[in-house]
């Protein structure tokens, strides 16, 4: 190697040890005894020791706070980017995303409200609901309106799209007094395709006012009745007192024999009527209802829910005078009722070859020469006279009596009246008890509310009343379904409905009740070649021809003359 290239590579060593040490001041070394005291000697240098640490620490330092902040800046962005991101992100998917899922349609709204009464006969029905409607599905069965025969009445329906209502309107007007049903069906369909939540029912009874006519010729010839207690005894004796279904001021039949035994219940003295007219007869209906039937004494044994019994009063409308009374016992089951019959001796009525005789009583013994001495058994409740009932052909045995005397010595003698007087009411006259009742109308609640089975006041329909073409069949010929019996909490009950009488076999049932001219007349007895078995009068089946000249039939009066005779 030559002298100049080893000046070189001296000269060249200490230029970079100069440049490591970064300190222009620093002394040259080749050990630590060329440095001052405290310094080392480092790469040919002379080194403080704190200068090399703190800039060591200080490396470290930034090195660690580069790191902190980097990694806080980081996390601190981070976290916001994210959870700008996220929410910014998440509202924009939800807002695109999520909507409510579809809701089945639900009816709002009825009207006429349920259970209301009083309706107009030309009503509209509307039924709202929450939602738009499909009128694609729409039909007549869609909401349907029904008759108390359950049929479906005919209408003309409308769809009200901004109120989202259907609204119908019967092609004819309603029939007064009686209970219809709206219903909503499942062929009902929202716009979104969704069937209703639920299928409704809601119903409703129209207007209906007693007719006076028909008021004031049941109260010419009601009943006097003579109502045995002997089988009661007080609080107890009002189980003797015929009252009105719902003396207990609801509605509930179930609870009436419980509500009535009650000490503190004192009931009052109720009979209801129905008038059928045709242009020869007036049938004047008298039914009477007790809480319960009971045998024996003491009879808390033998109790029964329910009691009915009727009769009807045939009067000649030519002459005026009472010429027959046919009564009805109804007993426990639909097919179990008893006829009693009976004629004033100068009745020209006659049984027909079939069947029984009626027992005869002298005409005189009519009170105010037509109402009937109506004799009550206690306990049993049948339709008797004050006549003896010794004769073995007649078999029915609660009549049994003395003439014109009560079974026992325990009796109360109620007068028709404007007035329903209770038992604790009565007040003794000659030596015998005597109260009022008072007529209340068989069509209500009896007729009003026939077609509600919800116990309630019945049970649910037992038939269709169908008698033929040849006679009435019911409001607007429409078959009538009825029900046998008032609802009852016992599974033995008494007292079978009107609707179900018909004293034989050979007729439908209810023909008692609703085609008296039938049943007496055509069927039963001979009342003569001029008898008529067409209704002028008919409330329950809505006939009323009272202004036909045929109809307009009165009685004689002293002179032999008719009334309408000029």
């Amino acid at each position: 190697m030559s002298v100049r290239f080893r000046w070189f590579a001296a000269s060249l060593v200490m230029v970079v040890a100069m440049a490591l040490s970064g300190c222009g001041d620093s002394a040259s070394c080749s050990d630590d005894t060329d440095c001052p005291l405290g310094e080392s000697c480092e790469g040919g240098l002379c080194v403080a020791p704190d200068q090399n640490d703190d800039e060591n620490d200080q490396n470290a330092n930034n090195d660690t706070n580069n790191d902190t902040n980097n990694d806080s800046n980081n996390d601190a962005n981070n976290d916001s980017n994210n959870d700008t991101n996220n929410d910014t992100n998440n509202d924009s998917n939800n807002d695109a995303n999520q909507t409510d899922p579809p809701q089945n349609p639900e009816v709002v709204s009825i009207s006429p409200d349920e259970d209301s009464t009083g309706v107009a006969v030309d009503t509209e029905i509307r039924v709202t609901y929450d939602q738009a409607i499909s009128e694609t599905y729409l039909t007549d069965s869609s909401v349907q309106l029904r008759n108390p025969s359950n049929q479906q009445v005919d209408t003309q329906f409308e769809y009200i799209e901004d109120d989202y209502e259907i609204v119908l309107t019967p092609e004819q007007d309603l029939h007064e007094g009686s209970r219809y049903v709206v219903r909503t069906t499942s062929d009902v369909r929202g716009t979104n395709g969704l069937l209703p939540g639920e299928e409704v029912d809601s119903a409703f009874i129209t207007v209906w006012e007693p007719d006076e006519d028909e008021a004031e010729l049941a109260e010419q010839y009601a009943p006097v009745v003579y109502q045995s207690t002997h089988g009661t005894e007080e609080p107890d004796v009002h189980l003797d007192i015929p009252t009105v279904v719902d003396f207990d001021g609801n509605l509930d039949a179930e609870d009436n024999l419980s509500n009535a035994d009650s000490s503190s219940t004192d009931v009052p003295a109720h009979l209801y009527y129905s008038v059928k007219s045709t242009s020869t007869h007036h049938y004047l209906q008298y039914l009477l209802y007790y809480p319960g039937r009971f045998y024996g004494d003491p009879f808390e044994s033998g109790t029964y829910e329910h009691d009915f019994l009727g009769i009807v009063v045939v009067v000649d409308r030519a002459s005026g005078d009472v010429v027959f009374v046919d009564g009805v016992d109804g007993g426990e089951s639909s097919s179990d009722d008893r006829r009693l019959s009976y004629k004033p001796d100068d009745s020209p009525v006659e049984a027909l070859p079939e069947n029984e005789n009626p027992l005869v009583f002298d005409a005189s013994e009519l009170e105010d020469d037509r109402r009937f001495a109506l004799y009550i058994p206690s306990g049993e409740h049948a339709p008797c006279y004050w006549y003896s009932r010794e004769s073995a052909s007649f078999w029915y045995n609660p009549c049994t009596g003395s003439d014109e005397q009560f079974t026992g010595s325990d009796g109360v003698v109620i007068y028709p009246g404007d007035s329903a007087d209770t038992y604790s009411d009565a007040e003794e006259e000659d030596g015998q008890l005597e109260m009022s009742y008072e007529l209340t109308p068989f069509y209500d609640p009896f007729w009003k509310r026939r077609g509600d089975y919800s116990c309630g006041l019945f049970t649910s329909p037992g038939y269709t009343y169908d008698p033929g073409s040849d006679r009435p069949v019911g409001p607007g010929d429409d078959p009538v379904l009825m029900s046998s019996s008032l609802c009852a909490e016992d599974s033995t009950a008494y007292g079978t409905l009107p609707y179900r009488w018909r004293g034989g076999n050979q007729l439908t049932p209810g023909v008692w009740l609703l085609d008296p001219a039938h049943f007496l007349t055509e069927y039963r007895y001979d009342f003569g070649d001029d008898v008529s078995g067409d209704y002028c009068y008919h409330p329950l089946f809505h006939i009323d021809e009272r202004d036909d000249e045929d109809c307009q039939l009165e009685p004689e009066d002293d002179n032999g003359d008719n009334d309408n005779d000029d």
